[in-house]
This record gives structure tokens, C-alpha cells and sequence, in this order.
């Protein structure tokens, strides 16, 4: 297995979503998510069997849902090829990511809340 940088990786992975899951160029973003692009499992099996192929890194199917943008499996991806552990490849949430979850949470009605904290 040859290393790869996060370019190498990450221009890979924008050429695989245009096309092999037909995303348009112009619509991939760093920090959005992959479900935002339609991806489902058959997709995800799809993605894990071609990135072995490209770069013989063994890669869970789950790895779209673990990584779950660009920039997360790009820094994934990198680190595992270069032999990093797996501690050091958890991903790190955008500022974005992380204020939109907030965001998500304050919106909640009352009776949302009970019904989450009752599950």
C-alpha cells in the first residue's frame, strides 16, 4: 500500500461521488455530509470496494456513516494509509456541524424533549 496525502485522497473520493454516484462537481463540499448525497448502502459498499481497489486500504462499509464528510474520510482515509492508529483517525466535527446540532437541540418543543428523554 503507498501512502497517500489528504489531496490524493480527497481528489479521489470528489472523482468517485461524480462518477459513481453522479454528484455534481459544484455541489461537494468539505463539511457536508455524504447523506446529503443520496448515498445509501449498496453505495457505501460500492465506495469500500473501489477505494480498496484505488488504494488497498481495507475500509469498513460503515466508514461513510463513521466519516460522514469529505474532510472527515479524507483525514480517515489519509491517516490509515500512512499507518496511523485508529485513535488518531476519529473524526472532528466542523464548527458547523457542531452549531447545527445546537441549533437542532434549542428548536426542540417541550413535548419533543419529554419524548426524547422518556426513550
Amino acid at each position: 500500500m503507498t501512502p497517500k496525502t489528504q489531496e490524493e485522497v480527497q481528489e479521489w473520493i470528489v472523482q468517485w461521488l461524480v462518477d459513481v454516484a453522479a454528484v455534481s462537481r459544484k455541489s461537494i463540499e468539505l463539511d457536508k455530509p455524504f447523506n446529503d448525497y443520496n448515498l445509501d448502502s449498496l453505495t457505501a459498499a460500492e465506495f469500500s470496494d473501489d477505494i480498496h481497489e484505488w488504494s488497498g486500504i481495507e475500509v469498513p462499509i460503515t466508514a461513510l456513516w463513521n466519516y460522514p464528510t469529505l474532510a472527515d474520510m479524507t483525514r480517515y482515509l489519509s491517516a490509515k494509509s500512512n499507518g496511523k492508529a485508529e485513535e488518531e483517525m476519529r473524526p472532528v466535527p466542523s464548527v458547523e456541524a457542531v452549531q447545527a446540532i445546537l441549533n437542532d437541540v434549542e428548536n426542540l418543543s417541550d413535548d419533543e424533549v419529554k419524548k426524547i428523554l422518556k426513550e
